[in-house]
């Protein structure tokens, strides 16, 4: 019998002890999706030198680009670029590109652009870029392809 009044006590506060268990939860909401620990600078302006090759004969070259990240976005941007070959003829090319990072230090582009060496050509460059940092120093190797209308 005492058994049995024990069993009926115990089942009868378990839902009590259960409830007095249980603590409020103080924890804050997760934000928002949180941001990668990388992005693009929200603005850029890169000088470069290096070499040009097609036609058969290999250009010397200097360039400027100005990227600017898009609003929003962390790992997207434009940017736009003016660089002066030196060959036999000189050439000089304007064009917009869009860039994309989809993982930390390495930046793809494309976009159109026109090339005037005294008449004018379209082209549009692909490109991709790696960043390579040692300590406050910044080697970027650059690779472009320009797929010229003429």
């Amino acid at each position: 019998m005492i058994r049995r009044l024990v069993i009926a006590a115990s089942l009868s506060l378990l839902p009590l002890g259960v409830a007095w268990s249980q603590q409020t939860d103080t924890t804050k909401a997760a934000s928002v999706s949180q941001a990668p620990t990388w992005s693009m600078p929200p603005r850029s302006l890169d000088f470069y030198a290096g070499l040009r090759s097609g036609g058969g004969g290999t250009d010397v070259m200097l360039g400027l680009k100005y990227g600017r990240r898009l609003p929003g976005k962390t790992n997207m941007g434009i940017a736009g670029l003016a660089e002066v070959a030196f060959g036999n003829e000189t050439e000089f090319l304007v064009g917009a590109l869009f860039q994309l990072m989809p993982v930390n230090h390495l930046l793809l582009e494309t976009g159109p652009g026109m090339e005037f060496d005294g008449g004018s050509n379209f082209f549009w460059r692909v490109g991709a870029e790696y960043e390579l940092r040692a300590r406050k120093l910044f080697i970027i190797p650059k690779f472009y392809v320009d797929f010229v209308n003429s």
